[in-house]
């Protein structure tokens, strides 16, 4: 239960951070003219296998449109689904992300640049605004809930554009972050323009440390890497012990 939890968060984080709407719909799915490629590998992540020591395995199924552009993931235990989240598009950019368990994500754009955001669930509607520095790299979310500014994050990067640290009004938590020089085989499903603000790193993550007052989460990850020098396997160990395993599963385009 952990496990899905946790993915579920992923999932949520991975639709809700970026926000851009153009009025989209179904069609935008699957367009008759081709456009550009968003992924710029030749190689597209379609699988993911998580497996909680102890637990369930959970699987991450990613489908796409004939653009390469991610359209759905199905999040499944012994075949059963459990989740999912579906993507629309505007040409190349991400326009909308409806979730199964009943959120809506509607992002808007400037000049190719997410730069606010909305979610909108049946009891209540939470918009976000992205600020960026000079090196494109958000530097700060605002959460505004009906309407009123409640949350204010800033974040800090390394010289790869990876965010190591970030900090936030609406809690004591100070989360940090470090990388390798790896890609991470999330960068193969979206497009730079809104990867930032779905916080999707472009290295692999090899800690994360989350402190309060009361309480601190370390995490350490380790990889195992194919002979495309891709993701195959991580590992992920919570202060020391691991607790889940990643399997990634990729096909050429």
């Amino acid at each position: 239960m952990k496990k899905i939890a946790a993915l579920l968060l992923l999932l949520l984080l991975i639709i809700s951070c970026t926000s851009k709407d153009d009025s989209p719909n179904t069609d935008d799915q699957q367009m008759d003219d081709p456009q550009d490629n968003p992924i710029q590998n030749p190689f597209r992540l379609v699988q993911v296998i998580l497996t909680n020591i102890g637990g369930d395995v959970l699987i991450d199924d990613i489908d796409y449109n004939q653009q390469n552009q991610v359209i759905n993931e199905t999040f499944s235990i012994d075949d059963v689904e459990q989740y999912s989240g579906t993507y629309f598009y505007d040409e190349d950019r991400l326009v909308r992300a409806n979730v199964s368990t009943g959120s809506e994500y509607n992002y808007f754009y400037t000049d190719d640049v997410v730069t606010s955001s909305n979610r909108i669930h049946p009891s209540f509607q939470q918009d976000f605004t992205y600020t960026y520095d000079n090196n494109a790299n958000l530097v700060r979310t605002d959460r505004f809930s009906g309407g009123t500014l409640d949350c204010v994050t800033n974040y800090e990067y390394d010289e790869n554009g990876n965010s190591t640290t970030h900090n936030s009004s609406c809690g004591s938590a100070l989360i940090s972050r470090t990388y390798n020089t790896r890609l991470n085989p999330r960068k193969l499903l979206f497009k730079d323009n809104y990867d930032k603000a779905l916080f999707i790193s472009n290295n692999g993550l090899i800690s994360y440390s989350y402190q309060t007052d009361n309480v601190e989460w370390d995490y350490d990850y380790s990889y195992t890497y194919n002979e495309d020098d891709l993701v195959s396997v991580k590992i992920t160990s919570e202060n020391g012990k691991i607790i889940r395993t990643e399997e990634y599963i990729y096909e050429d385009l």
